[in-house]
């Protein structure tokens, strides 16, 4: 299969709601897992676990201590496909609409607000899901927020158009993909 932004965001969407599965269990994969069977397809060998896989050499931008503000700035220059960081988990960007930055990923839980995550309350998805960076972690935070690093494994691929990205993102969030 030939390495294009469109193909990697096929490939993605292929596995849109398969199971969660941590560290395989469950006859499932992971997070990590996910992005592995996304490129594996292009011959890429790539590590097993997120903190192997933000170390995989690609044009890489580190969002470290930078604000939500800033980090918007590097993503509205980030191509679809692309892989996103922080600490323990990844997940392919699709780009953004109407303000909003989406990714897809392998996930098991995450908070509705940052007054649920304070009560230790989760929804558990265990599963493949577009979801809006502005999604809460269990511990309070959102995706955007703790953003580390966006890496694009091998550099450049070929373009996909942008209304075909942002007509998967939308047909995804509204359940029809």
């Amino acid at each position: 299969l030939d390495y294009t932004q469109a193909n990697v965001l096929d490939q993605a969407f292929k596995m849109l709601g398969d199971r969660y599965g941590w560290g395989g269990m469950l006859n499932s994969r992971d997070a990590s897992e996910y992005i592995n069977d996304i490129y594996r397809c292009f011959g890429f060998r790539l590590p097993r676990d997120s903190g192997g896989l933000s170390k995989v050499p690609g044009s890489q931008t580190n969002l470290e201590g930078l604000s939500i503000g800033e980090k918007e700035a590097v993503l509205d220059k980030t191509p679809a496909g692309a892989s996103l960081h922080f600490k323990g988990f990844v997940m392919v960007y699709l780009g953004s609409a109407d303000g909003h930055y989406y990714a897809i990923s392998d996930l098991g839980s995450y908070a509705a607000s940052r007054e649920s995550a304070a009560a230790g309350k989760e929804v558990w998805v265990q599963g493949v899901v577009v979801s809006e960076l502005d999604t809460v972690r269990a511990n309070g935070r959102t995706w955007m927020e703790e953003l580390t690093l966006v890496n694009h494994y091998g550099g450049e691929t070929q373009g996909a158009d942008l209304a075909w990205t942002v007509g998967l993102i939308l047909a995804a969030a509204a359940g029809i993909t």
